[in-house]
């Protein structure tokens, strides 16, 4: 995972999907799109900006540039969780 200066605190970290992220920026991977650096936005906000707080998933973003997929904003833990599971 990447970190920026003005990172927000990890003991503040949102548990889970449903949490809001301070700022409604990523907290577990890079706040910024791989492919073209742009900042990543909640997907559902891109979707529909009146979107209700209370139906929006906090950790799906994606780049309002690129597009190319959504970019979940999990602990690097739970995906190595899910990968085994798959196993």
């Amino acid at each position: 995972m990447k970190t920026t200066p003005d990172a927000p605190d990890r003991n503040n970290y949102p548990r889970s999907a449903a949490e809001p992220r301070p700022d409604n920026r990523p907290c577990y991977i890079d706040p910024c799109c791989p492919s073209c650096g742009a900042p990543l936005v909640l997907l559902d906000l891109l979707k529909s900006p009146e979107t209700p707080e209370d139906e929006i998933w906090y950790d799906e973003f994606i780049c309002p540039q690129c597009r190319d997929g959504i970019h979940l904003d999990w602990p690097e833990s739970e995906f190595k969780k899910v990968f085994e599971a798959e196993e």
